[in-house]
């Protein structure tokens, strides 16, 4: 599962072209700059929805419950663990896993580089420690909702911020690019 952040890149294409020829490695560290900002501002909604502030639909009762009296069938459930705040049970945080994938290098955590853009979320083999599903499995699982259980999306769209920035950055690269010409 995972989400593509880019910009129509036929312009940056034509340009390089006609500065002689050159492909879009240049653009790479522009690419990673987009990836890397793209999981910052993901992390960032990501906290917000887990302390029950964002668009996320709250924990049932039974499952707070189940985690004060350390019922739950989670590795860390109490209260004082990861999956807390302030007494307060927070919602995808039971064991961390998850919002640890939004890091680059982590397990569950895909960052590819592709030719026109970048691709970044939930991706590879790690399989969930308390279960035989991989870490992207249980968050597609959790973007969607099945069953009982509500959609919790963590993947969106890249904001209007980041779309700015990420015109921005591309100016810029194409600047650099065209000044080493």
């Amino acid at each position: 599962m995972a989400r593509k952040s880019g910009i129509n890149m036929s312009k940056v294409r034509r340009f390089t072209r006609t500065i002689g020829g050159r492909n879009l490695r240049a653009m790479r560290p522009t690419f990673e700059l987009w990836g890397k900002r793209y999981l910052s501002e993901t992390k960032k909604e990501f906290v917000k929805n887990s302390k029950g502030s964002g668009e996320w639909k709250p924990l049932k009762p039974a499952t707070i419950a189940a985690r004060r009296k350390g019922k739950s069938s989670r590795r860390r459930n109490s209260t004082r663990g990861m999956g807390s705040s302030g007494g307060r049970v927070m919602i995808l945080r039971d064991t961390g896993i998850l919002f640890k994938a939004l890091s680059i290098g982590q397990p569950g955590n895909l960052f590819r580089l592709l030719r026109k853009g970048i691709r970044v979320g939930f991706g590879g083999p790690a399989k969930h420690p308390d279960g035989k599903a991989t870490i992207a499995d249980i968050a597609k699982f959790h973007n969607a909702g099945k069953g009982n259980n509500p959609k919790r999306q963590i993947l969106h769209k890249p904001s209007r911020s980041l779309i700015a920035f990420q015109r921005m950055t591309l100016a810029k690269s194409i600047d650099r690019i065209g000044n080493r010409t």
